[in-house]
C-alpha cells in the first residue's frame, strides 16, 4: 500500500509546483496589459509564455536543473507576492488532485515515443541544436510546449519525462467554461459554442493518452474565437472591446507555435488589425502588438536553426545554403509520405505512395476507413452534444440580421477543412476546422446570433457532470488495465514495451568530439541524446562550433 501512495504524492506535489508556476507566469503576462482575468485564461496564458521563456533560454542554454529551478524559484516567489494566490491556491490544489487521475499508471499517446520524448531530452541537455531535424523530421513540426514541459522535467519528485503543458491548458479550458456560465445571467452564440466545444474536448481528451501535440493548438483557437465573437467591430473604439480584442490577438496568433494547421485562423488576427488601423485604434495595441510579433520572432527562428525553413515542411520558405539545412528533396518526399499515410496509405501500399495521392485516388480509400471511423469518434459525438445543449437553452431569441463576426469565422473554419481534407485528413488534426464548422452549420438560425438562458439545475449539471466523467474514465481505466502498478505508476513512454532499454544493443560512438549512441532498436526511448535507432541512416555530421551542435550534411 505504501509503496503505491509514493507515486500518488509524487504526482500531487509535483503539478502543486508545475501549476503555481505556470499561473504565475501568465498571470504576471496578463497584468502587464491590465486585462480581466479568468483563472483559466491565466493557465493557459501561462503555458503560451513559460514555453517562450523556455525557447528563448534555449537559444543560449540548455534547460537543465539548474536553469530550471531558477525559473521555478523566482514564479514561486512572484506568486507569494500576490494579493490573489489565496483565493486561488484552492483551485490549484484541486487539479493537482485531479492530475493524479491523468497520469497514474497511464499510458502516452504513440507520438510520444516517435519525437516527444526526443525534443524534450534535447532542451534538457543541450542547446538549440543546429538541423536537429536530421535525427527525426517529425521534429521540424515539435510545438514550443516541449520547452515548457522541459523546465518541469528536474523536479526531484519524478524521473519520467511527462508532458505536463497539455493537461494544464485542457483544464484551463474547462475552468474557463464553468467561470463564464457561473458569471452570467444570459448567453449568447459564442457561450453556445464554447459550450459546445468544450464538452467535446472533455469527452475527447480526458486521458492522457489522448494527448498528443495538438490539444494545444485546439484550445487556443477555440477560445480566440470565442472571444472574437464578442468583439464589435463596427464599435472597435469601445472600451469594453479591449479584453475581447486582446485575448483574440494573443490566442489566435500564439496557436501557431504549437501546431501548424492553424496558420488558417490568422485572418482573423489580420482582420482585427485592419479594423483598428481604420479607427484609429492602433496604438492601444502597440505593446501586444510588438509582444505578439517578438514570439513570433522566436519561433521563427527556432524554426530555421533546427530545419533551415520558417515554416516546416513549407519548402517556400526553406534555405538550402547553410550548413545544417535539409534538402529540399528530403522535405518535399517526407510532406507526400505524411499526407499519402493521412489519406489511408496504410491500407493501400499495393501503389507507390506518390501515385496513390494523385488526382483523388485516396478518396474511396479514404472514406471507407478513415471517414466511418471519424463518423464515430467525432460526428456523432459532436451533434450528440449540440441536441443536448439545444434542449437545455432556454428562452432562445434570435436576432433579425446575420452576425458579421459569425460569417467571417465560418469562412475561416470552411477554409481551414478544405485545406485539411485535401493535405492531412486525419480527424486530430482537423479538429480546428471540423468544430466551429459543425457547430455553425448545425445551427438552425444560419449564422444569426442568438440570446439564451440556462435554468440554475442545468449550470448545476453541467459543472458537476465534467469532473464526475473525467474521474469515472480514468478511475475505470486504472482499475482495468494491465499495467505493473509498481513497475509503471508514470506514464509509460510505450505502452507496448516492458523493458524500454536494452543496454546490450546500445553502442557509444564520437564524431568530432560529440558523442552519440546507436540503438539496435526501432526506438532510443530513454538513451541520453543524441542516439540513432538501428534504421535511421546516418547522412550527417556531428559539428561543434561555438559550443553549438549543428548537424551537418554530409
Amino acid at each position: 500500500m505504501y509503496q503505491h501512495l509514493i507515486p500518488v504524492i509524487n504526482l500531487f506535489c509535483t503539478n502543486i509546483i508545475i501549476i503555481i508556476s505556470i499561473y504565475s507566469a501568465g498571470y504576471f503576462f496578463l497584468n502587464q496589459f491590465q486585462v480581466k482575468k479568468f483563472f483559466g485564461l491565466i493557465l493557459i496564458s501561462g503555458v503560451i509564455i513559460t514555453s517562450i521563456l523556455s525557447l528563448f533560454i534555449n537559444f543560449f542554454l540548455p534547460i537543465d536543473y539548474k536553469i530550471s529551478f531558477i525559473i521555478i524559484f523566482i514564479l514561486f516567489i512572484y506568486f507569494l507576492k500576490l494579493n490573489k494566490y489565496k483565493a486561488d491556491l484552492l483551485k490549484i490544489i484541486i487539479i493537482s488532485f485531479l492530475s493524479i487521475f491523468f497520469y497514474y499508471a497511464g499510458n502516452n499517446a504513440e507520438d510520444f515515443s516517435i519525437y516527444h520524448l526526443i525534443n524534450i531530452q534535447a532542451i534538457i541537455e543541450n542547446k538549440i541544436i543546429l538541423g536537429l531535424i536530421k535525427i527525426k523530421l517529425n521534429l521540424g513540426q515539435s510545438p514550443i510546449s516541449f520547452y515548457g514541459d522541459a523546465i518541469f522535467q528536474s523536479l526531484p519528485f519524478i524521473k519520467t519525462i511527462i508532458n505536463y503543458m497539455s493537461f494544464i491548458t485542457f483544464v484551463g479550458l474547462i475552468s474557463f467554461l464553468i467561470e463564464i456560465i457561473k458569471s452570467k445571467k444570459h448567453y449568447y452564440f459564442s457561450e453556445y459554442f464554447l459550450i459546445i466545444s468544450t464538452l467535446y474536448v472533455v469527452l475527447k481528451f480526458s486521458r492522457l493518452g489522448s494527448h498528443g501535440a495538438d490539444l494545444i493548438s485546439l484550445v487556443l483557437i477555440l477560445c480566440g474565437i470565442y472571444f472574437f465573437l464578442n468583439i464589435n467591430l463596427k464599435k472597435i473604439n469601445q472600451e469594453d472591446n479591449f479584453n475581447n480584442i486582446f485575448y483574440t490577438l494573443t490566442f489566435i496568433s500564439s496557436a501557431i507555435f504549437f501546431k501548424i494547421f492553424s496558420i488558417t485562423y490568422y485572418l482573423l488576427f489580420f482582420l482585427i488589425l485592419f479594423f483598428l488601423i481604420k479607427r484609429k485604434q492602433i496604438k492601444k495595441y502597440y505593446k501586444l502588438i510588438f509582444t505578439i510579433i517578438t514570439f513570433n520572432l522566436f519561433f521563427l527562428l527556432k524554426n530555421f536553426l533546427i530545419s533551415g525553413c520558417l515554416i516546416f515542411p513549407i519548402q517556400e520558405t526553406c534555405f538550402n545554403n547553410f550548413l545544417w539545412s535539409s534538402d529540399n528533396y528530403t522535405i518535399y518526399n517526407w510532406k507526400l509520405i505524411n499526407e499519402a499515410w493521412s489519406k489511408g496509405w496504410y491500407d493501400h501500399f499495393s501503389k507507390n505512395y506518390y501515385e496513390y495521392i494523385k488526382n483523388l485516388y485516396w478518396l474511396n480509400t479514404w472514406f471507407n476507413n478513415h471517414f466511418i471511423k471519424s463518423l464515430e469518434k467525432f460526428f456523432i459525438p459532436i451533434i450528440l452534444i449540440i441536441i443536448l445543449i439545444k434542449k437545455l437553452k432556454r428562452k432562445t431569441i434570435y436576432r433579425n440580421n446575420i452576425n458579421f463576426n459569425i460569417i467571417i469565422v465560418f469562412f475561416v473554419s470552411f477554409l481551414s477543412v478544405t485545406l485539411w481534407f485535401f493535405n492531412s485528413p486525419l480527424t486530430r488534426l482537423g479538429l480546428i476546422g471540423l468544430i466551429p464548422f459543425i457547430i455553425l452549420i448545425l445551427n438552425f438560425k444560419f449564422l444569426r446570433n442568438f440570446k439564451f438562458t440556462l435554468s440554475t439545475n442545468t449550470i448545476s449539471f453541467i459543472i458537476i457532470l465534467i469532473p464526475i466523467f473525467f474521474l469515472t474514465k480514468n478511475t475505470y481505466r486504472i482499475y482495468n488495465t494491465s499495467s505493473d502498478y509498481e513497475n509503471f505508476p508514470y506514464p509509460r513512454i510505450n505502452k507496448n514495451e516492458i523493458k524500454n532499454v536494452d543496454n546490450k544493443k546500445v553502442k557509444v560512438k564520437q564524431e568530432n568530439g560529440i558523442k552519440f549512441y546507436i540503438y539496435d532498436k526501432e526506438k532510443c526511448f530513454t538513451i541520453k541524446f543524441p542516439c540513432l535507432p538501428k534504421y535511421k541512416e546516418k547522412k550527417f555530421l556531428f559539428l561543434k562550433k561555438y559550443n553549438y551542435i549543428i548537424l551537418k550534411n554530409l
